[in-house]
C-alpha cells in the first residue's frame, strides 16, 4: 500500500514564503536572494509584477540539487 503524506505536512511544504523567510531558511543575504530570482536560477512563484514568493518543498529540492560531495582521503 502507498504511503500517504499526511495533508497537514503536505500544506506546510506548498505553504508560500516571502523573500525574508526564504531567505532566513537558506541562510543567506535577502539581496543574494533577489538576484538568483532576476536570473531565474532559484524556483519562485511570481503572484504579479512585484510580488514573489517561494514554496518550501521547491527551496529544499533547489539546495539538495545544489550539494557538493565531499572528496574522499587518500
Amino acid at each position: 500500500m502507498p504511503h500517504m503524506m499526511d495533508p497537514e505536512i503536505r500544506d506546510t511544504q506548498d505553504r508560500l514564503i516571502t523573500y525574508r523567510q526564504a531567505a532566513e531558511r537558506l541562510g543567506m543575504p535577502v539581496g543574494t536572494l533577489y538576484s538568483l530570482v532576476s536570473t531565474r536560477r532559484i524556483p519562485h512563484v511570481r503572484l504579479g509584477r512585484r510580488l514573489v514568493r517561494f514554496r518550501r518543498r521547491e527551496l529544499e529540492a533547489w539546495v539538495d540539487e545544489h550539494r557538493v560531495d565531499a572528496r574522499g582521503h587518500r
